[in-house]
């Protein structure tokens, strides 16, 4: 599972992850992501296919960065989750809700 953040740039990995997925974590275009702490982190940039359970036509390739940071799971951002899925939170009607677009 995933932690959804609105205020990350990319959807970032954890390195840990990358021979799971059969991915070489370094294989991918470097770039830098910074976190709350302000300061860069490499990333390394692949297309990855997901699905969530349960979310019928969920099944994307999406662009995620993968890092090498105790502080990151899996962390769903900007790029990569929201510019591929509609997110709605209504916390005054509690409610949170994931929708595959079209």
């Amino acid at each position: 599972s995933g932690l959804i953040d609105t205020g990350a740039d990319h959807t970032l990995i954890n390195k840990l992850w990358a021979k799971a997925l059969g991915v070489e974590w370094k294989g991918g275009v470097k770039t830098s992501s910074y976190g709350i702490s302000g300061s860069p982190n490499d990333i390394y940039l692949h297309e990855v296919e997901i699905e969530i359970p349960r979310l019928s036509n969920s099944r994307r390739t999406i662009l995620v960065g993968f890092i090498d940071s105790k502080n990151v799971g899996i962390l769903l951002g900007q790029v990569g989750f929201f510019d591929n899925f509609k997110v709605t939170f209504q916390r005054y009607n509690n409610l949170f809700e994931v929708e595959a677009k079209p």
